[in-house]
């Protein structure tokens, strides 16, 4: 009988330890979290900033579509006229790099 009694106060102890180290550990995990930068990406590298995308004055972004570490970006055409083939592009972005990696254009 006193080797039971032994064992559950051993287990409690055990038990009241390790909630105490849980404890500490979330503490200090948020207590070194770094404040988000404005450009700064998932695994904590330097964003590239603002990326500027080239075309016509009359067109718009349809649609963006985030692909893993790459964007899909639609293009079409501002007007609600006769359609612009110039303007109905699909870019795609890698936005690890900010760079693009290429595009679709319909051809008239």
């Amino acid at each position: 009988m006193q080797y039971m009694k032994a064992l559950v106060i051993g287990m409690g102890v055990l038990i009241v330890l390790g909630m105490g180290l849980l404890a500490y550990g979330l503490l200090t995990k948020t207590k070194s979290a770094p404040a988000p930068s404005e450009f700064a990406a998932a695994d904590g590298s330097k964003g590239f900033g603002e990326l500027a995308l080239t075309g016509n004055a009359g067109c718009r972004i349809e649609r963006a579509v985030p692909d893993g570490r790459r964007l899909i970006i639609e293009l079409a055409p501002a007007t609600d006229g006769t359609p612009d083939l110039t303007c109905e592009k699909t870019m795609i972005i890698d936005m690890s790099a900010g760079t693009v990696i290429g595009g679709v254009a319909l051809q008239p």
